[in-house]
């Protein structure tokens, strides 16, 4: 397989981001919004601080927030019903040819995100330090690889089911309540924080803010080792409910 064809598609992603400029600024208003109204409410509710919550907002909603979703979920699906045979006569593998283009079109717009998020941060007298700075890439890898696997799932159930946009969004909700997206898991009862070191959720989103906000690398080794075993986990379930379901589509005359 030529490394060419994927470099191809990655500017192929590219271009495709360029396409819908005004989408940025959407995405990057909506952000902000979500901040203000978390921040007053949450501070109001909860009587935490306002500098705090701003800051912990700002990280998740420019930063850390997913970049992948739903967007791989629906290529697979899309992919799978407009019928994979096509794909039997192309040069690249579908997993790694829909990976390469969704870098390159979430690959603008995520740059663009963070640091309108650290201005935003040094804005509100937050300093950002450098060792998680210089970290931060992998504190980005972890997650994209982790979102991928999830979509990579439920992109997987096409091959079962009619439409899997409803399974999408329905995870995307609790994932989003759960990993501390909604309001900080500090703030969550303790049986409910000991209950959620169970799944993965806190890791993906908590924790890794945590660490860009303290500095204290605990967060992101505890944060990433577990993001990175459920990743394993995950990974292995897709690649089998891929095959299964690639074996389900050969059997009707795929």
């Amino acid at each position: 397989m030529s490394v060419n064809a994927y470099i191809s598609i990655l500017r192929r992603g590219i271009k495709r981001y360029y396409a819908y400029p005004y989408r940025l600024i959407f995405s990057l208003s909506l952000n902000l919004m979500f901040v203000v109204l978390l921040t007053v409410l949450w501070s109001h509710l909860l009587h935490e601080d306002a500098l705090y919550l701003t800051q912990y907002f700002l990280l998740s909603e420019y930063v850390v927030v997913g970049r992948v979703m739903p967007y791989v979920e629906s290529k697979y699906s899309s992919s799978i019903k407009q019928g994979w045979c096509l794909y039997f006569l192309k040069p690249v593998r579908l997993s790694t040819a829909i990976g390469s283009e969704v870098i390159g079109y979430q690959m603008v717009e995520t740059s663009v995100s963070i640091l309108t998020g650290y201005l935003l941060m040094i804005l509100t007298g937050f300093v950002p330090q450098p060792h998680t700075v210089s970290l931060l890439p992998v504190v980005l890898l972890l997650i994209t690889i982790y979102d991928f696997v999830i979509e990579y799932i439920i992109g997987g159930l096409a091959f079962y089911m009619y439409d899997v946009w409803g399974v999408n969004h329905v995870y995307g909700t609790v994932a989003y309540a759960l990993s501390g997206g909604l309001v900080p898991l500090s703030s969550f009862p303790g049986w409910a924080q000991k209950m959620l070191d169970w799944l993965p959720f806190p890791f993906r989103r908590y924790y890794m803010i945590q660490f860009l906000l303290t500095g204290e690398l605990s967060y992101l080794v505890m944060g990433g080792i577990t993001l990175f075993f459920w990743s394993i986990m995950l990974g292995i379930f897709g690649y089998l409910l891929h095959r299964r379901g690639w074996k389900r589509f050969e059997s009707q005359g795929g």
